[in-house]
């Protein structure tokens, strides 16, 4: 047993040592970012959405010979959403539609800045181009532009009796109280936190993490993330 323990001991001080001894003052990166979301409701509701990311990132060494940095950077992030919207029962059963018909098409579409903010650990595989490095941190997001965009099924509502001369289609700024009420407008900052890790193999790298919103985007609705990242070090 005693013999096992200095062995054990030997292989964790190799580690250790290896890792040291590559230890970088620090890199600059860039990505592109996948970012499959959901907006989730206080009531369990929630939305799927796509987005996709391009980013910058710095990362520097934060203790001597120690392979741990702090990671600032700064990413614009597109996020959409769409749906078809079929005809209501009302309308199956006043005008006699199938209720398979399309009434409307709704796109959800959001452009926003993120600045993330992380601690990395990065561990260098002896004897070897491989790196493996955890990291948690925040991410600040600022959203610049927001829409739903409607446009309807003309078959449909052609179909309907109209009492006034009404454009059904239609463009909602998130943003805009008048456009979508005090309950359900959208903020224009959020703030949020994520675990993750990336593997890094000579320049390049990926990675994967998962973190939500600590601050709500609309009344009772926050932001949940999955980021997969591909990248390139230099």
């Amino acid at each position: 047993m005693k013999r096992m323990r200095l062995i054990l001991v030997a292989v964790f001080a190799a580690m250790c040592l290896g890792a040291f001894a590559q230890v970088e003052k620090g890199c600059n990166s860039v990505y592109v970012q996948w970012n499959p979301s959901s907006f989730v409701s206080k009531e369990g509701d929630s939305q799927s959405f796509t987005g996709f990311s391009i980013g910058y990132n710095r990362t520097i060494n934060i203790v001597a010979n120690v392979p741990l940095y702090a990671e600032i950077g700064g990413a614009i992030q597109y996020s959409f959403q769409s749906e078809e919207v079929p005809v209501t029962s009302k309308m199956v059963d006043w005008y006699g539609f199938d209720e398979k018909e399309k009434l409307r098409d709704e796109k959800v579409s959001l452009l926003s800045v993120k600045v993330p903010v992380n601690i990395l650990y990065k561990h260098q595989v002896p004897n070897s181009k491989i790196a493996i490095a955890p990291f948690a941190g925040l991410t600040f997001r600022g959203n610049i532009l927001g829409k739903i965009k409607t446009e309807y099924n003309k078959d449909v509502t052609d179909r309907i009796p109209k009492v006034v001369d009404t454009n059904w289609d239609s463009d909602l700024n998130l943003f805009n109280k008048d456009d979508m009420g005090n309950d359900d407008v959208w903020k224009r900052f959020q703030i949020g936190w994520q675990v993750g890790v990336n593997v890094y193999y000579s320049s390049f790298y990926a990675g994967v993490s998962y973190g939500t919103d600590f601050s709500q985007i609309s009344q009772n609705v926050k932001i949940h993330t999955t980021s997969v990242n591909i990248g390139y070090t230099f």
